[in-house]
């Protein structure tokens, strides 16, 4: 069992989108089901002329930790 917690930095290993991508923890979750869910920080991206952040959430399942807070 993983465990993560805010402020630490992961990796998309797994999963239909955002493989490859990392980001830092904002947020740990639960679903319906019990399963953890990450709301990782990922890099500003630009967007219509503007910087946005984006907050994307990730089952932990598809995630590595890269460094510990």
């Amino acid at each position: 069992m993983k465990f993560f917690r805010i402020g630490d930095h992961v990796k998309k290993v797994s999963g239909d989108s955002d493989v490859g991508k990392t980001g830092e923890i904002v947020a740990v979750r639960y679903n319906a089901k019990g399963e953890i869910i990450l709301s990782v920080q990922t890099k500003a991206v630009e967007w219509t002329r503007t910087l946005r952040i984006a907050t994307p959430s990730w089952p932990s399942e598809d995630c590595v930790i890269i460094e510990k807070s």
